[in-house]
């Protein structure tokens, strides 16, 4: 009798067990949630994580809040969310950086950004724009690549971090036009634009929405957008087709993602209420407005982009002249 009592005790145990992802799904969420973004406060990706985690919180009845952990260019705060648990509550507000070029930047990567993290919804494609600080003279990237020709490593060029768009597009250019401009790295945009606006480096690719005030205002020029039409934002500043560099190509793509093994309704119900804040008039406008292309996916289709998306970048780091570290 004791025999059979003890066996349905553990009968019971593991059925509560199996139960428990079901049971966490269907409350989910009952405390607050936290998007971890793995680069600096003020830049875009902070800016747009903000957007949605306020609107998500609303939406969920849940405080969702921010936490910042840049460093390593992304994999800092990557490798954090990979290891945290896997209820719903601790996600990644990533980008291409940290889930594909950090596997050719780094040799002994903390984390497998393919088997340590579900994705969970596409956040959008962003615009870049090729800015110089007045001083330079120049009006075009015409005009910008014969200075560069004519003064062979006294240009330098500001960037976000190994392997960030500032970086691979600027290393594009000169690999495209055979230019010697050294590179200047900072930690984030949001340290090198004011030095940028300042005069002290004199070149950089940054995203449109975060460096639009500076152009506005007069503090830099943009000479071209890094998109393959012209955007709202900047509407007199060409397209690089238009300004004769149609090879440009870096889909600065950002989601979110859960840890490896969350419960599959918690990722559905979050890509589809984050899916509805991105199709609202207003958010879709502000997007748009900033060049900014919202891909509304399925779990499993941002899946799939981002398996065949993630080839290519080791391509684009060897072409820049990336070394893993």
């Amino acid at each position: 009798m004791i025999r059979s009592l003890a066996l349905s005790c553990v009968g019971f145990a593991a059925t509560l067990l199996l139960a428990a992802p079901a049971a966490s799904a269907d409350t989910y969420p009952s405390r607050p949630i936290k998007f971890i973004v793995p680069w600096p406060a003020g830049g875009i990706v902070d800016v747009r994580a903000r957007v949605i985690a306020y609107r998500l919180g609303k939406a969920l009845g849940q405080q969702v809040i921010v936490e910042n952990k840049p460093g390593a260019s992304g994999t800092i705060g990557a490798n954090a969310a990979a290891r945290a648990a896997p209820d719903g509550y601790t996600l990644l507000f990533g980008t291409f950086v940290d889930q594909a070029v950090a596997l050719a930047l780094m040799r002994d990567l903390p984390y497998d950004p393919e088997k340590d993290f579900i994705p969970i919804v596409a956040l959008g494609r962003s615009c870049t724009a090729l800015l110089v600080h007045p001083s330079l003279g120049v009006q075009s990237t015409t005009e910008l690549v014969a200075l560069a020709r004519s003064k062979p490593g006294q240009l330098t060029y500001a960037h976000a971090g190994i392997g960030t768009p500032s970086h691979l597009l600027a290393e594009q250019l000169k690999l495209h036009y055979k230019l010697d401009i050294a590179a200047v790295q900072y930690k984030g945009a949001g340290a090198a634009l004011p030095d940028v606006a300042a005069g002290h480096v004199k070149i950089m690719f940054d995203f449109a929405p975060s460096s639009a005030s500076y152009v506005q205002s007069g503090k830099l020029r943009a000479l071209m957008t890094g998109c393959r039409r012209r955007i709202d934002i900047y509407p007199d500043v060409p397209s690089a087709p238009e300004a004769g560099f149609p090879e440009i190509d870096v889909p600065s793509w950002g989601g979110l993602f859960a840890p490896a093994g969350t419960p599959v309704a918690i990722v559905e119900r979050l890509n589809r209420e984050i899916n509805r804040i991105q199709l609202s008039p207003d958010v879709r406008s502000h997007l748009a407005y900033a060049g900014a292309e919202i891909p509304i996916m399925s779990p499993q289709e941002f899946a799939e982009f981002i398996r065949k998306d993630r080839p290519r970048w080791g391509d684009l780091a060897r072409q820049a002249g990336v070394k893993p570290e």
